[in-house]
């Protein structure tokens, strides 16, 4: 049993490596899901064997000793585990417990940031469009009930009718797939397993490719589509 345990912990780590390599070799769409379902596997994975190996350690205090009504010198002597991997593993799983709170008070400020954004923004044109006056130049995708693409007048009056297009069919792809989901999940899971954060980025990036495509496929024309987000993302 033990060994399966560690060859688990050896599979998370291995699936923490190889997932960024294999997404890039996929389209975007595709790529986004394997990340997410990769950080979920692998954090979910490492956290339960490291409660599992710091379990054997856990188990023989004395509270818990009482609370469970088993022996402790019997649970000693049958400990598979040794001391020191024990309190790596508690050690690991405190660590873990506080990098999950964490990344669970970050997200959870972006999602209440959204959605006072949502809750104050004036009321939407066609297409689920709301402008603001805002020097900043700035565009981003508010889920919601419905959600709503946020524009600034600075970034609008930076682009072009056909540049504008661009840049709403990007931010609908992203509220339209849902990709608040993916990085929340992957930002959870990395909370759990630190080996996960360089997948917040290559999530993140996947993601903006897959909405980068979705507006070069809404425009029929991907030197616009290039283009349009190249100025926008100068502009901000």
């Amino acid at each position: 049993m033990w060994i399966s345990v560690y060859l688990a912990l050896a599979a998370s780590v291995l699936l923490t490596v190889a997932a960024p390599a294999g997404a890039r070799r996929l389209p975007p769409r595709r790529a986004a899901a394997v990340l997410a379902a990769a950080a979920v596997t692998a954090g979910c994975g490492w956290a339960w064997d490291l409660a599992l190996l710091a379990w054997t350690l856990i188990g023989q205090f004395p509270l818990v000793r009482r609370l469970g009504h088993w022996s402790g010198p019997v649970l000693a002597a049958h400990d598979p585990v040794s001391p020191m991997i024990a309190t790596l593993a508690t050690v690991l799983v405190v660590v873990a417990a506080a990098t999950m709170m964490v990344s669970v008070l970050r997200c959870g400020r972006d999602v209440g940031w959204l959605l006072r954004t949502a809750r104050h923004c004036p009321p939407a044109t066609g297409g689920g469009l709301v402008v603001i006056d805002d020097p900043a130049p700035r565009a981003l995708a508010v889920p919601g009930l419905p959600g709503r693409v946020v524009v600034t007048s600075s970034l609008l009056r930076a682009l072009t009718a056909a540049e504008r297009r661009v840049v709403f069919a990007h931010e609908h792809s992203h509220l339209r797939h849902a990709h608040l989901g993916y990085r929340l999940l992957v930002r959870l899971a990395a909370g759990l397993n630190p080996l996960l954060w360089p997948l917040v980025a290559d999530c993140d990036y996947t993601l903006e490719r897959w909405a980068d495509e979705d507006a070069a496929t809404a425009v029929a024309d991907r030197g616009l589509a290039a283009a349009a987000l190249a100025r926008a993302a100068l502009a901000t």
